[in-house]
């Protein structure tokens, strides 16, 4: 004879479903949350190579940082690069990524780690292709320069990295920005580069990165934090809001080489991007 096995009533049916319920909510934050942390160590690395590329520029010119957004010419001299097999000239060798292209390889790759890669110029397109193809991958790159202090920002009206000199440009040397090595005093405590997300007539742009990072101050108030929250004031410039994109940190890579993550509050301190910053909020004299 077979023995008969109770079934399931309703009620404990329903038990069980609601466990299960249970259980799969306390996973899927824990999940959720294991996946932004494997990003955010995977940024940071990313970040450390754009560091060591530009470490390899630096030793090859004698400890000149590499220009964040580089004037047309200096002294005369422009700054054409040799790429993907394209000569490259300016505007697009003004941003800073087709300069630190040839000491980088697989370089868009990591500045798109972000969002879709927008297409690469080839050999074989014509020039006007080239050119917008050269153009747009440069502009929303995913880490950008410090480069109203570092490196030096051409823009005569808002961040005198540069200043005209006849009809060419010259460094502003002496003054707000660091251009060399040797001027460095607080290696570990200067911000080269960090992840930024790009900001339009005061908005978000969802998804895109920009060419250089934005201080706090930079010839005035240009964001803040509120609750917690960047706040940006509306200027009308473009510009790259240093906001991270996996978890409450944005990942920043210093002048020594280090990279760490760091807290909108944090990035609010003028003493992290300004060599000469005396106090948090300091701002060059204009």
């Amino acid at each position: 004879m077979k023995r008969a096995w109770p079934g399931f009533t309703l009620i404990e049916l329903l038990v069980v479903i609601s466990i299960i319920a249970m259980l799969i909510g306390m996973l899927l934050p824990a999940l959720s949350n294991a996946r932004v942390a494997a990003m955010s160590v995977r940024n940071r690395s990313n970040l450390k190579q754009v560091l060591v590329a530009g470490e390899l520029y630096a030793n090859e010119y004698d400890g000149e940082l590499l220009y964040g957004y580089a004037p047309p010419t200096l002294g005369g001299v422009g700054f054409d690069v040799e790429a993907n097999g394209l000569k490259l000239s300016f505007p697009v060798t003004s941003r800073y990524a087709w300069r630190l292209s040839p000491y980088f390889s697989g370089i868009w790759e990591v500045m798109y780690d972000h969002t879709a890669l927008p297409e690469v110029p080839r050999v074989g397109e014509d020039a006007s292709t080239a050119f917008e193809k050269a153009y747009a991958i440069s502009v929303t790159t995913g880490f950008a320069p410090n480069s109203v202090f570092v490196g030096g920002h051409h823009s005569v009206a808002f961040f005198k990295g540069f200043r005209p000199a006849g009809w060419s440009y010259e460094r502003n040397v002496g003054e707000h920005v660091v251009f060399k090595r040797s001027e460095i005093r607080n290696a570990s405590g200067l911000i080269w580069f960090t992840e930024v997300q790009q900001v339009l007539t005061g908005d978000l742009v969802e998804g895109n990165g920009f060419y250089w990072a934005t201080p706090p101050v930079a010839n005035g108030r240009k964001w803040d934090v509120e609750d917690g929250e960047m706040v940006v004031s509306n200027q009308g410039i473009g510009m790259g809001l240093p906001k991270g994109r996996y978890g409450e940190v944005t990942s920043s890579g210093f002048l020594d080489g280090h990279v760490e993550g760091l807290r909108a509050e944090e990035l609010l301190d003028m003493r992290l991007w300004y060599q000469g910053a005396k106090w948090a909020d300091d701002d060059f004299v204009d």
